[in-house]
């Protein structure tokens, strides 16, 4: 089961940072065509490296540092929820 405190660390090595910049990239140009991305919808266009739970922990990651917010409830199941940019 995937705990963001478990997959953190991940995030702070070489493929974990260029996988999140990868993310983001991805979540700005899908998120200034649509306005609001859902989860499910971006990992499609990222996961060619195959890791869902880095991925899960990329996004995890930019709500944290505030770069997106999280617009569904706590109970929403990872891949349907849906993020916007914060400006």
């Amino acid at each position: 089961m995937y705990k963001y405190e478990d997959e953190k660390s991940r995030l702070f090595t070489d493929e974990g940072q260029r996988v999140l910049f990868k993310v983001r990239d991805n979540f700005k140009e899908l998120e200034t065509v649509s306005g609001a991305i859902k989860a499910s919808k971006l990992m499609a266009q990222t996961t060619n490296y195959g890791d869902t739970y880095l991925f899960l922990a990329c996004m995890d990651r930019l709500v944290e540092i505030g770069e997106i917010k999280e617009i569904t409830d706590s109970e929403t199941i990872a891949q349907n929820k849906v993020y916007i940019r914060i400006y």
